[in-house]
C-alpha cells in the first residue's frame, strides 16, 4: 500500500533515528519497520538528500587532505585504490620509509592464506620487507620472484632476497626464485634460459598470481634498472627515441603505457607486462618527481591498479597535465 506524504515522512524519520541514533543494523531497522532492505536504503538516502540527516566528519588529526588526494588520483589514473602516506619532508630516505610502512599495512589487509603473490624489486620494496610483521593466521602462501638478478646492486634489492624475506613472515609458505639475470646477453640466450625447467616453472606460476607487489622505476636519467651491470647500454638511444618514461620489472614503456624497445624485451627475464595486466591486483609503490611520468604511464598501461605513494608525489601527479 502506498504511503501518504505524512506517513512516508514519519517512517523515514524513524528509520533515520533507529539507524543513526540507536545504531541498529540496517537488517534490524528494516525488520522493525517491516520494510525490505532496498526500501530502507532508499528511505535513508532520501533523508540525507532532503536535509533530514546531515553527516559531519570531524577530522581532528587533519588527514582529510590525504583522503581527498587519494580519491582524486583514483579518478585521474583510473585506479581502484590509492594510499597516500603522510610525509612532512621530501627527503628520499624518510619518504621511502613512510611508503614502506604504509604498503606493509596495506599488504597485511590484503593477503590471505593460500594466495600466490608476486614480488618485484627495488629500494622501496626493500623498505616494505623491513616493516611487514609475522602473521601466523596467514599460511600456505606461495611467493614468486618476478624479475631476474640485479647485477651489481645490493642483494637486498634482488627480488629473490626480497621474496625470501617476505615469505618468512607467513607460516608454511614457499618462496620461488628465478636464478637468472634480468638481462641476458642476447635473445638467443634469453630464449634458452626460459626453456630451463626450473625457470619455466617459475614463469608459469606468474599466470596464477592473486596479487603482485612491484616498484615503478623512474625516467632514464635516474633509473635503478640502468644501474645494473647487465643492462645492455646499446638500447639507451632506442629507449630515448621511443620516449620511454620508466619501467616495471625492467619492462620499459612510454607515457601512454605502450611498451618500448621490443628487441630489449626479448632479452629480459621477468614477468611480461601483459601478465601484470591480467593479475587480479597489482600494488605499485613509487615516490619522487622523477617517477611521476612513469607512474602515469604505468597506470595508463593498466600495469597496476593500486598505488602507494607519498603526499609530495601525489601532488605532483595531480598537477601533471
Amino acid at each position: 500500500m502506498a504511503l501518504n506524504p505524512d506517513e512516508r515522512y514519519y517512517i523515514k524519520l524513524k528509520a533515520a533515528y533507529l539507524y543513526y541514533y540507536e545504531d541498529l543494523t540496517q537488517k534490524k531497522v528494516a525488520e522493525r519497520l517491516h520494510v525490505s532492505r532496498p526500501t530502507l536504503n532508499k528511505l535513508l538516502k532520501e533523508a540525507r538528500q532532503e536535509g533530514m540527516v546531515k553527516i559531519e566528519i570531524h577530522d581532528y588529526r587533519n588527514y582529510s587532505y590525504l583522503v581527498e588526494m587519494e580519491n582524486e588520483l583514483c579518478a585521474k589514473l583510473g585506479l581502484t585504490d590509492v594510499k597516500v602516506a603522510r610525509c612532512y619532508t621530501d627527503e628520499p630516505s624518510i619518504v621511502i620509509e613512510r611508503i614502506g610502512k604504509a604498503a606493509a599495512v596495506y599488504i597485511d589487509k590484503t593477503i590471505r592464506g593460500g594466495m600466490c603473490v608476486g614480488v618485484g624489486w627495488g629500494r622501496t620494496l626493500e623498505s616494505i620487507a623491513n616493516y611487514i610483521t609475522p602473521n601466523s593466521n596467514v599460511m600456505n602462501c606461495e611467493f614468486v620472484t618476478l624479475v631476474g638478478g640485479a647485477g651489481n646492486l645490493e642483494f637486498q634489492l634482488h627480488a629473490n632476497g626480497l621474496t625470501e624475506r617476505i615469505a618468512h613472515n607467513y607460516h608454511h609458505s614457499t618462496a620461488h626464485h628465478i636464478y637468472a639475470p634480468i638481462f641476458s646477453v642476447d635473445a638467443t640466450l634469453s630464449s634458452a634460459l626460459l626453456k630451463d625447467a626450473h625457470i619455466k616453472k617459475i614463469m608459469s606460476k606468474m599466470n596464477d598470481l592473486d596479487f603482485a607487489l612491484v616498484g615503478v622505476d623512474g625516467d632514464l636519467s635516474a633509473s635503478t634498472t640502468l644501474m645494473t651491470n647487465s643492462f645492455p647500454r646499446e638500447y639507451l638511444d632506442k629507449l630515448a627515441q621511443e620516449k620511454a618514461v620508466g619501467n616495471i620489472c625492467a619492462r620499459f614503456y612510454d607515457i601512454d603505457g605502450k611498451p618500448c624497445a621490443h628487441e630489449l624485451n626479448e632479452r629480459v627475464i621477468s614477468i611480461p607486462l601483459k601478465l601484470l595486466k591480467k593479475t587480479p591486483q597489482v600494488i605499485a609503490v613509487a615516490a619522487g618527481n622523477h617517477k611521476v611520468a612513469s607512474i602515469i604511464g604505468g597506470a595508463r598501461g593498466g600495469f597496476f591498479d593500486i598505488l602507494v605513494t607519498d603526499e609530495h608525489t601525489a601532488k605532483a601527479l595531480l598537477a601533471y597535465k
